[in-house]
């Protein structure tokens, strides 16, 4: 890699690693908790259960089921705990980085209208992917990733058919937008930049008095300017002047400003679109078994790099390099999923349900940044990405007339395999612990709460791209979320 493409590369790689953080709510970033009433039970039965009109999303085949039009909203808090600690092979300077978590709200909305016994049209405003990361200023991985936030929502239109008394079948086309942020701070080189140009300087001054003086005429080859230390002379004073410059590129180098962090910076929205089908099959009277296919939704964001507190070191080599301005394009994907659900009815009060899933992060993480600059260089990456595994079981049962209980659980595998982990990749698999109730507080409306612990793993980190990046190394032995939820389901 030239010298031109490793400083676009030191300022935009951060940045766009930024866009798989971690702190997630599924396989990757996938949002499970989308304000339905089955979070309850960890989405367990969502493409078959077809109970209210959020399946509007979970799988618009089920809303020929639903008998009259109907509403549901929710909103959801979530309160991130990760934390990083540091071993003894990290090499930067700083902290464990505090709670990289935080508080990340999330809201979604479902509607359902049956047009007849065998037409139904909905529509569903939910989160695609929602993430957010921020560190502590001066902790020690922060020329990796500082602070990250994606938002990803996406507005759908569906349409349900009944085929037969048996079978349904239903559409989706999603509209979806998403605006991403990111921050990572810019090590200005002061201290690898200085210590390299002295060692450097050292070396040339023992090369100097090796060296022997002014040549003679009666040596071998001799005459004016013709003998062999006559010659050395001539590489005495060449060597002298280089010294010279590298002396004064180390008081550069040496300059307060370039001890200070510099800010590197990209903020950016944009459109995709998306379908999503569904098959709804009822086999016997209480059994429902659905499966719905969800397509990738791409979103291509492209901003110019921002870069502030830039250093004289930094300032020196962009302006040898010609760098005046890095244009960077990042291309995010929702990953095309599958999910397959089941529904047994055991008795009026009784409930069994369960998932199972796929999601083609693989896909995802062979994903487009260019980075752009005055003479049109463009680089790219891959994140090595693993198509992750999704399993679900629950129950819902009612104790009394007016009141629901719900309890589920389910696992996602990971997407990343352990070495492809970075300070804004600490990806691990991920378990939920659900469990939720409902009560019908009027003949048409019911209001639930329900709560999920989702345990995100004990992620390792072992990070080591360059010098200015240096070495992180230690464990994110703290990764959860307390997420809480509410919702109002309304028949009219």
């Amino acid at each position: 890699m030239t010298l031109r493409k490793r400083w676009l590369w030191m300022c935009a790689r951060g940045l766009a690693l930024c866009g798989w953080g971690a702190l997630s709510h599924g396989a990757g970033l996938s949002v499970y908790e989308n304000g339905s009433p089955d979070q309850g039970r960890a989405a367990a039965g969502r493409a078959a259960a077809a109970e209210d009109a959020s399946t509007a999303w979970g799988n618009p085949a089920g809303m020929v089921l639903l008998p009259e039009p109907e509403y549901v909203s929710g909103a959801n808090a979530m309160f991130f705990d990760v934390k990083f600690d540091p071993d003894g092979r990290t090499d930067v300077d700083g902290g464990a980085g505090g709670n990289a978590g935080g508080f990340l709200p999330a809201l979604g909305s479902f509607f359902v209208q049956p047009l007849n016994d065998r037409v139904a049209i909905g529509s569903s405003m939910t989160g695609l992917m929602g993430a957010g990361l921020g560190y502590d200023e001066d902790w020690a991985g922060r020329y990796y990733s500082q602070e990250f936030s994606l938002m990803a929502v996406g507005f759908s239109p569906s349409v349900g058919l009944r085929v037969a008394d048996w079978l349904s079948v239903g559409a989706t086309a999603t509209i979806g937008y998403a605006r991403v942020s990111a921050e990572t701070m810019l090590n200005n080189g002061g201290d690898v930049v200085g210590d390299t140009l002295a060692d450097t300087i050292d070396n040339l001054q023992g090369m100097l008095d090796g060296l022997p003086g002014w040549g003679i005429g009666w040596l071998p080859g001799g005459g004016p300017g013709g003998g062999i230390f006559d010659r050395a002379g001539d590489v005495r004073e060449k060597i002298t002047d280089l010294a010279g410059a590298l002396e004064r590129a180390e008081d550069i180098a040496s300059s307060d400003d370039n001890y200070d962090d510099g800010l590197v910076e990209i903020c950016d929205d944009a459109w995709g679109v998306g379908a999503s089908f569904g098959v709804l099959v009822q086999p016997g009277r209480n059994v429902r078994v659905g499966v719905v296919y969800r397509s990738p939704i791409e979103f291509t964001f492209k901003d110019t790099l921002r870069v502030t507190g830039r250093g004289a070191v930094m300032e020196a080599l962009a302006g040898a390099l010609d760098i005046e301005r890095t244009d960077v394009e990042l291309t995010l994907r929702v990953p095309q999923e599958v999910m397959a659900s089941a529904v047994w009815q055991v008795c009026p009060a009784l409930a069994l349900m369960g998932n199972i899933g796929w999601q083609n992060w693989e896909d995802v993480g062979d994903m487009k940044i260019s980075v752009d600059a005055a003479r049109d260089v463009e680089t790219s990456s891959e994140i090595p990405m693993l198509d992750t595994w999704h399993f679900a079981v629950g129950t819902r049962f009612r104790p009394c007339r007016r009141l629901a209980a719900s309890l589920g659980w389910a696992y996602d595998t990971s997407a990343l395999e352990l070495d492809a982990r970075g300070p804004a990749l600490p990806v691990d698999r991920h378990i939920r612990y659900s469990a939720g109730i409902e009560y019908d507080w009027k003949e048409d409306v019911t209001l639930g709460l329900n709560y999920t612990l989702l345990d995100m793993g004990r992620n390792s980190l072992d990070a080591h791209s360059n010098s200015l990046t240096g070495h992180v190394s230690g464990a994110y032995d703290k990764a959860y979320a307390h997420i809480v939820g509410v919702n109002l389901r309304w028949r009219f």
